[in-house]
C-alpha cells in the first residue's frame, strides 16, 4: 500500500492534486478494457466478431459505470469513517462492502442468462451477429462482480487517501487482459467470447489480490 494522504489536514490545493493525478490516470485505464477489447477482435476475428463487440459496448459500459457508481457510494461512508477515525464504523462499512460485491456477483450470475437475450432484441441486434453478441454480453454481465470488486476496493483504497495503489492494480489488470485477450483467441482460437472472459478473469483476479 502506498503512503495514505491524511486530506484532514495540510494544504488543500496540494493535497488535492497529489490525490487527483492517479484517479485521473486510473478512470483513462478503466476505459481501455473495452477499447482493448475493440482493437485486438478488429485486427484477429473480423468485421463480424467486431461488429457483435461494438453491438455490446453501450451495454458494457453502462454496467461499469453502475458498478463504479456501488463503488463510489461506498468510498463516501467510508471516507467519513476513515476521517473521524472511527475505526470501529470503518471495519463495518468495508466488510459490508466486501459482502455487497459476493450478493451482486451472484445476482448478476443468475440475471445473465435471462436478461441478455431481451435486451439484444430489444436493441435490434441483427440477426448475422447475434449469437456472437449474445456470447460476449451473457459472459461479460455473469462475470460483472469481478469489475464491482475492483472498483470497490479501488474505492476504499481512495476513500483512506490511497489514489496510487488502485492506479497499480489497474495497469497490472490492464496488461493481464491483453495478455489473455491474445491467448483466448489467437492460442484456443475462441470467438468474440474470449475477449469478454478475458476482461473478467483480469477484473476478478485484480479485485480479488
Amino acid at each position: 500500500m502506498e503512503k495514505i494522504l491524511d486530506m484532514t489536514t495540510g494544504k488543500i490545493p496540494s493535497m488535492l492534486l497529489r490525490f487527483a493525478w492517479p484517479v485521473f490516470l486510473s478512470s483513462l485505464f478503466q476505459q481501455m478494457y473495452i477499447v482493448i477489447d475493440t482493437l485486438i477482435v478488429s485486427r484477429f476475428l473480423g468485421d463480424g466478431a467486431l461488429a457483435a463487440l461494438s453491438n455490446c459496448e453501450n451495454i458494457a459500459w453502462l454496467i461499469t459505470s453502475f458498478m463504479f457508481g456501488i463503488g463510489m457510494g461506498a468510498s463516501v461512508l467510508i471516507g467519513q469513517a476513515f476521517g473521524a477515525r472511527n475505526w470501529e464504523r470503518l471495519q463495518i462499512l468495508e466488510g459490508n462492502a466486501y459482502a455487497m460485491c459476493w450478493i451482486v456477483s451472484f445476482v448478476f450470475i443468475g440475471l445473465a442468462p435471462l436478461i441478455c437475450k431481451p435486451i439484444l432484441i430489444w436493441m435490434q441486434t441483427p440477426q448475422d451477429v447475434f449469437d456472437q453478441s449474445y456470447s460476449y454480453l451473457s459472459l461479460y454481465i455473469a462475470g460483472a462482480g469481478g469489475i464491482l470488486l475492483f472498483n470497490m476496493g479501488s474505492a476504499i483504497y481512495q476513500a483512506i487517501g490511497d489514489a496510487k495503489t488502485p492506479l497499480y492494480y489497474l495497469i497490472l489488470s490492464s496488461f493481464i487482459n491483453i495478455a489473455l485477450d491474445l491467448t483466448f483467441i489467437l492460442v484456443f482460437h475462441t470467438d468474440v467470447w474470449g475477449a469478454a472472459l478475458a476482461t473478467v478473469i483480469a477484473e476478478w483476479l485484480t479485485g480479488i489480490g
